[in-house]
């Protein structure tokens, strides 16, 4: 599973997600846009929250916020997303089998262009 998130300069954040199986075929994909204004790392942790939220019982998912997969990884902390972190552990905890991993943002080009597409349906309402 691939998570992205935009923060964008009307007050939103456009949230973009997804699954594909061991072939790498898409399964699933799904995005949505939320009103809320929060820094890029805090977007990125909520968005790794909500990937982790799915009901996946076997996830691999990959991000390209590595501050935020450090921190889910334990290498590393952020005081201002703390909160959000211990969530995803509690979350982690219920899934049997879970991997976060870093991707750059070349290799996550497929949830990139989801969140643009909430860019976009939030400036038409």
């Amino acid at each position: 599973m691939f998570v992205d998130v935009g923060c964008f300069s009307n007050g939103t954040i456009g949230w973009g997600l997804i699954l594909k199986n061991h072939e790498g075929t898409v399964v699933h994909n799904e995005c949505k846009l939320d009103t809320v204004e929060v820094d890029p790392c805090m977007a990125e942790a909520l968005g790794v929250r909500w990937a982790l939220s799915s009901g996946i019982q076997w996830l691999k998912l990959s991000s390209d916020a590595l501050n935020v997969v450090d921190c889910v990884n334990m290498c590393a902390l952020v005081a201002a997303i703390d909160p959000i972190i211990s969530d995803c552990w509690n979350l982690i905890e219920q899934i049997p089998f879970v991997m976060v991993n870093h991707v750059s943002r070349e290799l996550n080009t497929e949830d990139y262009n989801l969140v643009s597409l909430t860019k976009n349906i939030g400036s038409r309402s």
